[in-house]
């Protein structure tokens, strides 16, 4: 029997394909549609802009991220609760009505305001090298380009310009003016009596056994302790001072950038715009051949006219995401997509 197997090996690897293939496909198929519809799945429409599910589990574990920072030993199972995950939600609507009023508003944030304030605050010293420029590094190891922070410091100084037209508009009700205005002019009478301490030394015979229980107790033990004090010794490194003493040639210049190549590049992205067409997966023939039909005219449309693929994209576009941006993606980086499109 084993004699059989080994001269008949290829016959079964052709049946063995025909047996686990189909049900690959299958539920493969299958497995990439429900994450797919998942990832379409809306929660919230704001400004006429759907929040999907994937976005609101992004924004909770972000929130989740956060609060695990600020407070390292708290049990992550706590914020598993539908309360905390409606806070990430509201969270995430109120963000998008900010941006959409900014949007509104046409409050916008130049390049070299961005640059200012990135220079100038000082929350943003750690991401900040010696010469002034961004850590590319740091930024990596939080998952972010340099151009995906500056987008997102963007965005923040929108919602700022938003909230501060507000805030600053707002006036002081006359109950609270009245009172600050009662704290700069009221006046009070006092009365002071002074005791000399020499004239008090006479009346005070403290013995032995009363200065070691004052010394003794722990209310006055403030009163014998000098503020803590450390001698240091340091050196002062100071980087332009060192360039002054530093000649470095062209090719150690050349030879440093090709080892550390991987700190002067970003990984590669690439942005792209589409029309989608639906057709489901329970829809007719007919209904499918009038979807191709539609998506094969809207390509020679777009063959014979480029320049009118955002209008196509916007009139006729079934992707609710793009549509209203002419059909554009933004940058994606490789793995971003589904495969059928990435390829």
């Amino acid at each position: 029997m084993f004699d059989f197997f080994r001269k008949h090996t290829r016959l079964f690897q052709f049946v063995l394909v025909l047996l686990i293939f189909p049900s690959f496909v299958f539920f493969g198929i299958q497995g990439y549609s429900k994450f797919d519809e998942g990832a379409k799945t809306s929660v919230a429409t704001v400004d006429g802009r759907d929040i999907s599910q994937t976005e609101w589990d992004n924004a909770w574990r972000n929130q989740v991220e956060r609060v695990r920072q600020q407070m390292p030993g708290t049990d992550p199972k706590l914020f598993d609760t539908p309360e905390m995950r409606n806070q990430s939600l509201e969270a995430l609507v109120r963000e998008r009505v900010m941006l959409a009023a900014a949007d509104r508003l046409h409050l916008t944030v130049g390049d070299e305001r961005l640059a200012r304030l990135f220079a100038a605050d000082p929350q943003f010293a750690s991401l900040r090298n010696a010469d002034g420029s961004v850590n590319r590094d740091l930024l990596a190891a939080q998952g972010m380009s340099s151009e995906t922070f500056a987008g997102r410091l963007r965005q923040d100084l929108s919602m700022r310009q938003v909230i501060g037209g507000i805030s600053s508009s707002a006036v002081a009700p006359a109950a609270a003016a009245s009172s600050a205005l009662d704290a700069l002019f009221q006046q009070r009478e006092i009365q002071v009596q002074r005791f000399n301490a020499k004239d008090e030394l006479a009346k005070l015979t403290p013995n032995d056994a009363d200065v070691a229980a004052y010394y003794n107790n722990p209310a006055n033990a403030t009163q014998f302790q000098a503020p803590e004090q450390v001698d240091i010794e340091y050196v002062v490194l100071d980087a332009q001072a060192l360039q002054k003493d530093v000649q470095v040639s062209e090719d150690d210049m050349r030879k440093y950038y090709t080892e550390n190549a991987a700190r002067y590049t970003a990984p590669e992205e690439r942005r792209a715009s589409h029309i989608l067409v639906k057709a489901e997966k329970t829809a007719s023939a007919a209904q499918r051949t009038a979807a191709k039909a539609k998506a094969e005219s809207m390509l020679a449309q777009a063959k014979k006219n480029p320049s009118e693929f955002a209008a196509l994209a916007r009139q006729n576009s079934d992707d609710p995401g793009s549509a209203q941006r002419g059909g554009d993606l933004d940058f994606f980086s490789r793995g971003a997509m589904v495969k059928p499109f990435e390829d």
